[in-house]
């Protein structure tokens, strides 16, 4: 049932692609597909929803995905296949749940619970109604609109004609709040139109139970219908049928003969009945059945329900049926033909215990794919949960990898880089020809085996520690430091180097407080250092450090040796 959309619109074939050639983008055959169907081609309609859909999935777009599932269903049910239409919706609900734009989302919610309620699952459709109106109100008034409309039919179809009315009345205040646009005279014929089947049913239903017929509500359909049918012969002739039907039975309830709505339901077209719905189909045999039983006009009756069971040949478990047969018992009651009516009412009877049981199994069905749906997100999640678990491992082998690697290279007791940690830098310096201005320095700590004899190893780690800190200290930030042997340390002086600054250094060890280790001690060091010039390698440079470290030792030690 289309809400909003101009359907005065009358396609052109020639002006628009053919559904086999995707060259338009998703929003383009949404557009096409309400094209067609306010053109009266709804098989071309469902051609634009197709190729849109093989868009929308190549290109994992699960909004308008979401928005051409609705409008397939929409168009599914136009062509009388209702049960498709509640098993797309139905099937779509997973899709849902990834969708973000909350106009498709109130637009798809409202429908579900429209189709749902015809199988009278009340609390579905409660439920979902509330769903649609709460994205709707954050979509904005034009979604509110579609909301509110499909929710009164939602009550309609739940036989709660009185509060459909109010709705429906809310759906029309929200209407006048949108701007005028080119659906605007479709609207504004269709929303008048609900509310005078609401208020119509509201006084069928008060009649039924045998109590006086709300002439005011009666009254006030009669005003809005007229208005809405004068809208419709002037601009939306889509929708003329619908009001002529709304209005006729109206009229029968207030006593008078319409004899132009009567006239015109008697010569509907097979497309007009065809694409009825459930519950207008109901409207049209609940009004052949009033005239069979209030005002005798069987006739009128019995060419109604002819003519409908005439045209509606798909009469296997359909909500109608049995108001059909009910309808038709009532008719041949009137004649006379009471085994006629014994017939047809067990017919009726039949009708809604197949009807109910299907229904019973549709719901099932429905609840087995939910059930589907869910187990497949759970292992969707479960699948993304095994995934992330799994990163996180590789990114903690990952760090213990670096860990073990930062290890290999690093000297336990000092913290300093090892020996292997001093190749791989002198090796990366060679292959990029870093060696300008780079100055090799050996550190060593004198007398350190008196230390050990005297104060213990552990005293003598302890030093180790100490002076490895303050040599680091003293470096440079570019500069390297490490652990070169037991009591040797080695520094990489990247760039230029003056004895001063090695003495500096030197002076920086000798400074520091021994007493926490023995009040007695004393440590200092002794330096040789050698140019690491572009043309030497770095052995050469190691070795001329090395002699000048003996030459400070012998020298006295405590002391800084550069020639």
């Amino acid at each position: 049932m289309t809400v909003g959309r101009n359907s005065s619109f009358k396609a052109n074939s020639h002006e628009l692609p053919a559904p086999g050639e995707i060259r338009l983008s998703v929003a383009g055959w949404i557009e096409q597909s309400w094209r067609r169907e306010d053109g009266g081609d709804v098989a071309g309609a469902l051609a634009a929803v197709k190729a849109g859909l093989e868009v929308a999935r190549r290109e994992q777009l699960p909004d308008p995905l979401l928005e051409l599932l609705c409008q397939k269903a929409r168009l599914k049910r136009v062509g009388g296949d209702w049960l498709a239409a509640i098993e797309i919706i139905a099937s779509a609900e997973p899709l849902a749940k990834r969708c973000s734009d909350q106009r498709i989302l109130a637009g798809y919610w409202s429908l579900y619970a429209y189709y749902v309620s015809e199988f009278g699952e009340l609390e579905k459709t409660a439920v979902f109604n509330r769903l649609a109106l709460a994205c709707a109100r954050k979509a904005g008034s034009e979604a509110l609109y579609l909301a509110q409309t499909r929710h009164g039919l939602c009550l309609l179809a739940t036989n709660r004609a009185g509060e459909a009315v109010k709705v429906f009345t809310d759906a029309i205040a929200t209407l006048r709040l949108l701007p005028p646009g080119p659906n605007a005279g479709y609207r504004w014929c269709y929303s008048p139109s609900l509310l005078g089947h609401a208020l119509t049913e509201l006084a069928a239903e008060a009649a039924a139970r045998d109590q006086p017929i709300e002439s005011c509500a009666l009254a006030r359909a009669d005003q809005v219908l007229t208005e809405a049918l004068k809208l419709a012969q002037e601009s939306v002739p889509v929708l003329r049928f619908e009001v002529q039907v709304n209005l006729g039975r109206c009229r029968s309830l207030r006593g008078i003969v319409d004899e132009t709505c009567r006239r015109a339901l008697l010569d509907a077209s097979f497309k007009d009945l065809v694409s009825c719905s459930n519950l207008r189909l109901i409207s049209v045999i609940a009004w052949a059945r009033y005239e069979a039983e209030i005002r005798g006009d069987v006739a009128f009756a019995r060419q109604v329900l002819d003519r409908v069971i005439e045209v509606r040949t798909d009469r296997s478990l359909l909500p109608w049926l049995h108001h059909w047969h009910a309808a038709s018992a009532a008719v041949h009651r009137v004649e006379g033909r009471f085994d006629e009516a014994a017939l047809d009412l067990e017919t009726a009877y039949d009708a809604v215990r197949d009807l109910r049981a299907h229904q019973v199994a549709v719901i099932l069905d429905m609840a087995e794919r939910v059930s589907e749906a869910e187990a497949s997100r759970r292992r969707e999640r479960a699948a993304a949960l095994r995934a992330a678990r799994l990163r996180t491992r590789n990114e903690e082998l990952s760090a213990e990898k670096q860990r073990l690697a930062e290890r290999a290279l690093t000297d336990p007791l000092t913290g300093l880089g090892n020996r292997r940690r001093l190749e791989q830098e002198v090796a990366r310096m060679e292959a990029r020809s870093l060696r300008r201005e780079t100055t090799v320095a050996i550190i060593d700590i004198d007398h350190f085996k008196s230390i050990n004899d005297r104060y213990s190893h552990q005293v003598g780690d302890q030093v180790i520690a100490m002076v490895a800190s303050r040599l680091s200290q003293s470096a440079r930030r570019n500069d390297l430091c490490v652990r070169y042997g037991g009591e040797e340390f080695l520094i990489l002086f990247k760039g230029e180097v003056s004895p001063r600054r090695l003495d500096k250094v030197r002076l920086a060890v000798q400074s520091l407080d021994w007493s926490p280790l023995a009040p007695d001690l004393r440590v200092t060091v002794s330096i040789g250092a050698a140019p690491w010039e572009s043309s030497t390698p770095f052995a050469a440079a190691l070795s001329l450090a090395d002699k000048r470290l003996y030459t400070a030792k012998f020298l006295g030690r405590n002391r800084c040796v550069v020639e």
